[in-house]
């Protein structure tokens, strides 16, 4: 966290942001791993069509998924940015009572 800077959703997000793309690239892997394993040495012309079938939708998940961390990530730094950083005196100044015009 920068210093002066008011944490809100978007630090929090932004502190997850690392472990969400680890997440949401490494189960994919782990799936296309196990599909891989699963499949015969010297498969048929389906099975292998399947096969790539599946890879290829894995690998198009990931880039969507990818995208859209990305896309959460670029908005939270962009409220980090229009938040600006925290302006406070040194010391705590009470306002004086304002009249109150009274109808």
């Amino acid at each position: 966290m920068s210093p002066g800077h008011q944490p809100g959703w978007e630090t929090r997000l932004l502190r997850a942001w690392p472990w969400a793309v680890a997440v949401g690239t490494v189960l994919p892997l782990l799936l296309a791993a196990a599909l891989r394993e699963g499949y015969p040495d010297v498969p048929s012309v389906d099975e292998h069509k399947r096969l790539l079938q599946a890879l290829y939708a894995l690998t198009g998940g990931v880039v969507f998924y990818w995208t859209a961390v990305l896309t959460v990530a670029a908005g939270c730094w962009i409220v980090r940015v229009m938040k600006g950083p925290v302006r406070g005196g040194p010391d705590p100044y009470p306002l004086p009572e304002r009249d109150r015009f009274e109808m």
